[in-house]
């Protein structure tokens, strides 16, 4: 047995860091058996979890290789992996300098090979690491494709479309499709199956129908309603088993797994195999299992299988944190750790870190107060109570009632400002960062309210989650725009358009078009809309058939002159879009990009970063390509849906990339997304009830003593409006969760008593959710919180109840209480209050400053804009400064000699074609594009590119011709074949590609330059990569080629920011396959160059 040379006090002596308390020793030097750390908030996990890692292996007790660490975020992991590498290299480095010699487990760590760094993951690239691993044991390829969410969606879709089974509910087809891919998952995550699901509802099924319907002396005729619901959902869920079955097979043949797949397939891996079992356990002797109370089922099953009964695991969680029940995380986690890797011979050690290194000691008061009720929830755990760090301050809790929601947001902005004023005054030092400040939500709904009051005060603000693609100005434009093409009963995607930059509209105009649409409506008749539903008059029916000029509502509302105008232009473009919509979607997008002019209102308003815009324009566009690439029947319908589900699923894609944000703003954020995260000052918002804790209040039991609080009941998987969850029953912890005990009743009346008891348990559970939630946000402050709650919101007829969490915190002592507008009284004081607000609303504000612009104008045209130069120095005048330059540049634009100008987006073969001798004639086709009928040799260039990418990616299981060429044969059935043979005898025939088909994108300063690389492969003589470009034509030579070979050059840049790979460790070619021969490109143009060539084309 080796022994230990090192205490954990020594190595963190020999690191210069803090003494460890007698709880973190406990930890670090636990024996190597399995053991449970329950971490409160703020008390250091990952600081003693890679403590640990750097105690065992500085004591020879494990080799750095065979240490596993597992948690749930990239960032995670790479933050813990850094961590432990950096103490191990810094302990080493000690040692030698205090003539101490490392062992060798020491020593191997730091040598820079991947193989003697512990490894640190996901719990999910873990279980896919797996899986490729191991995919031929249960019988998959293992060269299977890991689709995200939205591509998952898309399959779902198409899948619905074309079903032709009924289905017993009127959803969209969107909304169904949702639902099947959210009930796979939570199949795949307590590692069930369609038919499981299938047979256990229609046991429910049978067995409830055949039940009487009541004892005997009764006096029902029908079934309880409450029954008839239930039948109602079990049609439901069982209607979508096919669909579920069918979606299944679809990925299989597709050869694709999605993310709830990978974790599932893993556990029946590791289930199956002995041999994977014991590899895992000889190559990971030691486990860190992160933030244990959010995993899964198939999660647990999966470790478990591999690292239970007694393995080295230590796994560290906090049942008070357990916030994602709602996304598949189990309710028994911590507790099933006990059950599963302990035994009569070795059980499960428990240790607790209680001591705070976050939280002031006010701070701590609160959150353990509202903790204190989930004591004794989950079995078998001791959950500490937290206490302060020896050096904590008192911290500061602060409770504010106010009037309205309004005044609510008004007093955080003002709470954050007084806070930030006085540090300034009581620091000297000018360089130091002002204090930091959040303001967290139950409820995304509450942030543009909070947005505008911080911003209104002058405050710089950061939304969590609002650097989005789909969050950005311009593209939301667009889709909005789409939306009403798409839909014209979207009358909110219209209002956010006629509201926006674009269009201006005042509150006063938007009302009296409402106006105009009801008139139209009655002048219809009733009858219109009885006899045809579609015929019924939208606000967009309104804009395109304006009112007279004379149109004045019975409430006096009437169109302004510039609303006129305004709508006018609205019309042309709805009608432009709308006749486009025969095209392909990505052309239909830059259509309406084009229509609403977003390039030219981005070149008016000097406050935008045109080329971040652009950009974001571009990628909107290329996800447009890819959807149009992978739906089977692509539509705009199915396109729009399919961004809502990457906007819930995919955080809304991933903007373009821009300057970092302000590190001093206010963060806006949900509490689900400040988990992790710590502030100075915290102010949590909103804390009403329904609010926080969320709840139905309508459907809430009410309480039967004065002052208590109402019970909140949910229907738990009985659900008619959400399709998507399974009975308790198929959950691998249901046991620990509220049950319909339908097997019990023996009449129908006795079940629907039974419905009561389910949903009120069902209620208490989510407020148990609702209370950590509150916990963790709680302890995101520091120094001080504010828990701020109003009584009226617009619209309301009743005055909200303040949360009972806010009763509970002011109850402790040392709050303060702050009760803002006076007494509360019947009537909603929005309702009558006088609305005033700035119009038209930012960024147009600065239309002023340009019209005095104007005035210096002529001057400066015969000065030239240097002559601007002495005045921009003027903070106040530097945006006159940059408005006028946009004057003077477009003034001078007017007299060059160009009738046309370059469009902000090429590709790189509209490059190639612009540097040819036809530049202006393929200079008006790009701004005008007109359709062509495709050629043969371009269908045939289409096809062989298919073949490629389909032979490379699943080893032409399929025969490509049977799906390209099913069609009236055009004469490329043969011609392609000749290109499979020539191909076939090529150097690419036998390498594996890294990539095929890539987007890339490269951003210029004159213009955004997109396409698709053919394919990359390693450089089989050395580091870096070729990408590599198919060509179906000629060979051409001299000058042709360099200019063709500038497609490679844009390629070429691309791919390295795409990736950082050295531009010297980059090779281009391009292959001819007919004429069997590749063209290696060595000479490229600088980036700057590309530039300058642009700048002289247009």
């Amino acid at each position: 047995m080796t022994t230990v040379r090192f205490r954990a006090r020594e190595v963190a002596h020999l690191l210069g860091q803090h003494e460890p308390t007698p709880e973190q020793v406990a930890v670090i030097e636990s024996p190597l058996a399995p053991a449970l750390v329950v971490a409160g908030a703020g008390s250091g996990k990952t600081e003693t979890m890679s403590a640990r890692v750097v105690w065992l292996i500085a004591n020879g007790l494990v080799e750095p290789r065979h240490v596993l660490g597992l948690t749930f975020t990239k960032k995670a992991a790479h933050e813990l992996a850094e961590r432990i590498d950096r103490r191990l290299a810094s302990l080493t480095s000690a040692m030698v300098s205090a003539g101490i010699e490392p062992p060798a487990t020491l020593a191997a760590s730091t040598v820079q090979l991947g193989g003697q760094s512990p490894r640190v993951a996901t719990y999910n690239g873990f279980a896919l690491d797996l899986v490729h691993e191991h995919a031929l044991r249960i019988g998959i390829d293992p060269d299977f494709t890991v689709i995200p969410p939205a591509a998952a969606w898309q399959i779902a879709y198409d899948l619905v479309e074309s079903w032709q089974g009924e289905l017993p509910f009127d959803h969209s087809s969107g909304t169904v499709a949702s639902a099947v891919l959210s009930l796979s998952g939570a199949l795949s995550d307590h590692l069930r199956t369609p038919r499981e699901l299938d047979e256990y509802l229609r046991e429910i099924e049978v067995e409830t129908m055949n039940l009487p319907l009541q004892g005997e002396g009764g006096k029902k005729r029908t079934a309880p309603a409450s029954v008839k619901r239930l039948w109602r959902v079990l049609e439901q869920r069982r209607s979508l088993v096919p669909l579920l079955e069918a979606f299944a097979r679809e990925k299989r043949e597709r050869g694709a797994i999605d993310f709830s797949d990978q974790v599932s397939l893993a556990a029946a891996i590791a289930e199956a195999s002995s041999e994977v079992r014991e590899d895992a356990r000889t190559q990971h002797r030691v486990v860190l299992l992160d933030e244990f109370q959010d995993t899964s089922v198939a999660q647990l099953q999966l470790l478990a299988s591999l690292f239970g009964s007694g393995h080295a695991t230590c796994a560290v969680g906090d049942p008070n944190q357990a916030i994602y029940g709602w996304r598949g995380a189990s309710a028994a986690s911590l507790s099933s750790f006990v059950e599963r890797w302990g035994s009569a011979e070795c059980p499960v050690r428990q240790y607790t870190l209680s001591t705070s290194w976050r939280n002031d000691a006010a701070l701590l008061t609160g959150a353990n107060a509202i903790s204190r009720p989930l004591a004794g929830s989950t079995a078998g755990i001791t959950v500490p109570t937290l206490a302060p760090r020896p050096d904590a301050g008192p911290g500061a809790i602060t409770v504010a009632a106010h009037a309205t929601e309004f005044d609510e947001a008004t007093a955080i902005a003002e709470w954050i400002s007084t806070i930030r004023t006085a540090h300034e005054d009581e620091t000297e030092a000018l360089d130091e960062a002002p204090p930091s400040a959040a303001v967290l939500v139950r409820s995304r709904s509450r942030i543009p309210a909070l947005q505008s009051a911080l911003e209104s005060a002058g405050l710089s603000v950061s939304v969590a989650g609002g650097d989005s693609l789909l969050a950005q100005r311009e593209v939301s434009d667009v889709r909005s725009l789409l939306e009403v093409i798409s839909d014209a009963s979207r009358s909110d995607a219209l209002v956010e358009l006629l509201e926006g930059p674009r269009f201006r509209l005042a509150p006063a105009d938007i009302a009296a078009l409402g106006a105009w649409r009801r008139a139209l409506e009655r002048s219809a008749g009733p009858r219109a809309a009885l006899s045809d539903p579609g015929a019924a008059f939208t606000l967009v029916d309104a804009v395109t058939s304006p009112p007279p000029h004379d149109f004045v509502s019975p409430a006096g509302q009437r169109l302004s002159a510039s609303a006129r105008a305004r709508l006018a232009s609205l019309a042309r473009i709805i009608r432009e879009v709308r006749g486009a919509q025969g095209l392909d979607i990505p052309d239909l997008v830059t259509v309406a990009v084009r229509a609403l002019g977003v390039d030219i209102a981005l070149e008016s308003d000097p406050s935008r970063d045109q080329q971040h815009a652009l950009a974001n324009i571009e990628r909107l566009r290329a996800h447009a390509e890819t959807y149009a690439r992978t739906a089977s029947a692509p539509s705009l319908e199915a396109f729009l849906a399919h961004l809502d589900v990457s906007e819930t699923e995919e955080r809304g894609l991933e903007a373009a990339s821009t300057q970092a944000s302000d590190p001093n703003a206010v963060v806006i954020s949900t509490v689900h997304a400040a988990k992790g995260l710590e502030w100075d000052h915290v102010a949590i918002a909103s804390l009403t009830e329904g609010s926080f804790p969320s709840y139905t209040r309508q459907s809430a039991a009410k309480p039967e003593t004065p002052g208590e609080y109402p019970a909140p009941r949910e229907p738990g998987w009985v659900n008619e409006l959400s399709l998507a969850t399974i009975p308790v029953e198929l959950r691998g912890d249901g046991e620990i969760l509220s049950e319909l005990r339908w097997a019990e009743a023996a009449t129908q009346v006795e079940l629907e008593g039974m419905f009561e008891e389910f949903r009120l348990d069902n209620g208490a559970e989510s407020l148990r959710e609702e209370r950590r939630l509150m916990y963790v946000a709680l302890t995101r402050a520091k120094k001080s919180a504010l828990l701020t709650h109003s009584a009226w919101s617009e619209g309301a007829s009743k005055p909200r109840q303040a949360s009972r969490f806010v009763h509970e915190i002011s109850a402790l002592d040392g709050v303060e209480l702050v009760q803002r507008g006076g007494e509360i009284g019947t009537e909603n004081p929005l309702e009558s209050a006088p609305r005033f607000a700035q119009w038209p609303t930012a960024p147009h504000t600065r239309e002023k400053d340009v019209k005095e612009a104007k005035a210096a104008v002529g001057t400066a045209r015969a000065s030239g804009v240097n002559a601007l130069a002495d005045i921009s120095e003027e903070p106040d005048l530097a945006l006159f400064t940059k408005a006028t330059r946009h004057v003077i540049a477009n003034l001078r634009a007017e007299h060059e000699a160009r009738s046309v100008y370059l469009p902000s987006r090429l590709s790189p073969s509209d490059l190639v074609a612009l540097s040819g001798a036809n530049a202006p004639e393929r200079v008006r086709e790009l701004v005008r594009p007109m359709p062509r009928k495709p050629s043969t040799s371009a269908r045939l260039g289409t096809r062989f590119h298919a073949w490629v990418e389909e032979t490379h990616t699943h080893g032409a299981l399929l025969d490509v011709d049977d799906l390209l060429l099913d069609q009236e044969d055009d004469g490329t059935r043969e011609s392609l074949q000749e290109l499979k043979t020539k191909f076939d005898r090529s150097i690419f025939a036998n390498m594996t590609p890294l990539a095929l088909e890539i987007p890339v994108s490269l951003a210029l300063e004159r213009a955004f330059l997109s396409g698709v690389i053919d394919a990359v492969y390693p450089n089989p003589q050395g580091e870096g990569v070729w990408i590599v470009d198919w060509k179906t034509g000629r060979v051409p030579s001299g000058e042709e080629l360099a200019r063709k070979a500038l497609q490679l050059t844009v390629y070429r840049l691309a791919w390295h920011q795409k990736t950082g790979v050295p531009l010297e460790n980059i090779e281009t070619k391009f292959h001819y396959v007919a004429a069997e021969r590749t063209v290696e490109i060595t000479q490229h143009p600088r980036e700057e160059e590309l530039v300058e060539l642009l700048a002289q084309l247009g």
